[in-house]
This record gives C-alpha cells, sequence and structure tokens, in this order.
C-alpha cells in the first residue's frame, strides 16, 4: 500500500472544474436525498439502490494541537465555528446532503486531518483569501499549532453518497481512512464499480456506508479513501477475506497491488474519534 506520505507530496494544483456538471449532480443528489430510509435493503441486491455520485474538489488540512490544548476545547470551538465557516463559504462548498466536512484525529500520533468538499479549487482559493477566513485562521490559532499546518487542495475528487444523513454540526461517526495504488487510466471504470456494482452495494449497505471520499493525485494512479460508516459493530466482520470481495466485484482489477491479500490484513480500523459535519 502507498503511504500516507507519498499521497500528502502529491503538488497542489488549481485545475479548472466544470461546475455546470458538478452542480448538476448536487441538484440529483439533494433530490434523492428525500428517502429516508437508508440500510434497509431486502435480502436480493437487484433492489438496493444505486450510489450518487459528485465530482468535486477537496481541501485536506493536517495539523497537530498546541500542548496545553485538551481536546474538548477544540471541539467545543470547532462546534461554534463550523456553522459560521459554512456561511462565509454560501456559494462555494458542495450543497449536497451528507457531508460537507470530514475530520478525524490519528490516536498514534495525536494529528488531525480535516477535509473540506468545495464546488472548485477556484472557490478554495477565493475563499482562503476573504476577510471571514483570515478572521477564523486567527481564532484557530489559538489552538493549532501553526508549524504543524499542512494543507492540500485536489480537484481530482469524487465522492459517493451511499445514504441521507442527517443535518449535524459535527456529529461523531467512525472514519476509515486508506492509501490506494491504482492502474492508470482507472478512475472511470472505479467510479462505475463504486456506483453500480450490486453486489458491492449491498455490501456497501451490510456495513452500514454511509459516504466514501476518494481523493486523486494529480495522476490519478494514487487515492486515498475516506469512508464514513453508522457504527464500528460490523467493522471486522464485513472486511474479512476483503480480497476476495474486491476480485468478486471487479475493483482488484483495477489496483496496482501486488499482494492484495497482506495489503487488506493490515487495514487499520476506522478513526473512532471522528465527527463530521453535514447540512
Amino acid at each position: 500500500m502507498a503511504s500516507m506520505s507519498m499521497i500528502r507530496s502529491a503538488s497542489i494544483s488549481f485545475g479548472r472544474q466544470n461546475l455546470a456538471t458538478v452542480r448538476s449532480a448536487s441538484t440529483a443528489t439533494v433530490a434523492a436525498a428525500k428517502d429516508k430510509k437508508p440500510h434497509q435493503a431486502p435480502h436480493g441486491t437487484h433492489h438496493v439502490r444505486a450510489a450518487h455520485h459528485v465530482m468535486c474538489t477537496s481541501q485536506t488540512s493536517t495539523f497537530h494541537l498546541k500542548p496545553e490544548v485538551r481536546n474538548v476545547q477544540f471541539l467545543q470551538w470547532c462546534r461554534q465555528v463550523m456553522p459560521k465557516f459554512m456561511h462565509s463559504a454560501q456559494g462555494k462548498v458542495l450543497g449536497v446532503p451528507g457531508p460537507r466536512s470530514l475530520s478525524f484525529q490519528n490516536d498514534k500520533t495525536q494529528e488531525y486531518t480535516a477535509v473540506h468538499l468545495w464546488q472548485s479549487a477556484e472557490a478554495v482559493e477565493t475563499h482562503s483569501q476573504s476577510a471571514e477566513h483570515h478572521e477564523l485562521m486567527r481564532d484557530f490559532g489559538a489552538f493549532g499549532d501553526a508549524d504543524t499546518i499542512k494543507q492540500e487542495v485536489n480537484p481530482h475528487t469524487d465522492v459517493f453518497y451511499y445514504a441521507s444523513m442527517e443535518q449535524s454540526n459535527l456529529e461523531r461517526y467512525p472514519i476509515e481512512s486508506l492509501p490506494w495504488l491504482l492502474k492508470p487510466g482507472s478512475r472511470q471504470q472505479l467510479t462505475k464499480c463504486l456506483t453500480e456494482n450490486k453486489k458491492y452495494l449491498q455490501w456497501v449497505h451490510d456495513a452500514g456506508v454511509l459516504c466514501l471520499v476518494l481523493k486523486y493525485n494529480d495522476a490519478q494512479d494514487q487515492c486515498t479513501s475516506f469512508a464514513v460508516f453508522k457504527d464500528l459493530l460490523k467493522w471486522e466482520a464485513m472486511y474479512r477475506d476483503f480480497d476476495q470481495k474486491l476480485m468478486e466485484w471487479g475493483v482488484a482489477d483495477l489496483l496496482a497491488i501486488p499482494d492484495l491479500k497482506e495489503a487488506c490484513a493490515q487495514f487499520p480500523a476506522p478513526h473512532s474519534n471522528a465527527w463530521v459535519y453535514s447540512e
């Protein structure tokens, strides 16, 4: 498996997006979210509803808190500031039901990762230069260690919505983060599988996956996946013999991983100190 450092070394680019396509996809997803019965698919896979796919730009930030700051203090501040942050970014964040922002803390390294979903890379750049953004960053300085902040803007991001989510201000959900090596030119095929393959979709509903974010590098031969789970009760069982599941779904043929069985055996459990902002 590729290391997270390989993913973070990808260059920051501000490629132009087709906003008409993005907004059209967003509108379709909003309409689909009116279905209020997630994870109630019958046993037959032919009844499992397809995923809803949106292309967007992701902004990923990693950082450490100052030594004297407790996690609970930082979370309290985040819950106060997130609505203000999203309000200041109206018209720029992705208007879809489900996560607009994901964040989690690595229990071993204590590093925080925050992933925001935007309509375009240009929107990220515009907002980062705004007075509202500078004010929020000044407030953040009381909590975060400025010397540890790293940021990446990635216009090659796919989001898959598998179940509608209630509006929430940093609701706690388990989030799994994994790096992947891909064969060049496989993104379109992978997207088709993640939205249409009935056996995969049945597994998604059984496992309680709510949302999946894939952040690609510029060459689109590496990606980091962020999967939001309903809970952790089924995770270990659902990932048993996962290499066989990947082959059954046709995903294994798209991966550039020599020993898939060993790679799957080393998957870390999802982060339990993780939160989702959704509106």
